[in-house]
């Protein structure tokens, strides 16, 4: 893979991340407090995934967005910015458990 195509690739990703959210303002607003809060209360050097913070969200009942997509949109969203701050480090890979992710590989990651 050369340097331009990953470039486009993620500029590709992030729009349509956008895009996904553009509907979902109030779930992404909702969403980004109760992770916000979540992340705050977990000790540092505990590992956790993408999955663990849908289930963050999932237990506050703030319902489900309109489309699927959204949901990796606000996750990845947030856990680029925990990276990219110094709060969180990558950790490792996991099976997903939820039968609906059909075992797909997740990132795990660590806050620090």
């Amino acid at each position: 893979m050369s340097f331009w195509s990953n470039l486009t690739g993620r500029y590709l990703r992030d729009e349509g991340m956008e895009l996904v959210l553009v509907p979902e303002q109030d779930f992404k607003a909702r969403s980004r407090e109760i992770l916000d809060a979540w992340f705050s209360k977990l000790p540092s050097g505990t590992p956790f995934t993408g999955e663990s913070m849908r289930l963050a969200i999932e237990l506050e009942a703030i319902g489900k967005p309109h489309h699927h997509n959204a949901w990796s949109a606000v996750i990845g969203c947030i856990t680029r910015q925990w990276l990219k701050g110094g709060m969180a480090r990558s950790y490792g890979t996991m099976t997903a458990q939820r039968p609906e992710a059909h075992a797909r590989i997740l990132r795990v990651y660590q806050k620090v």
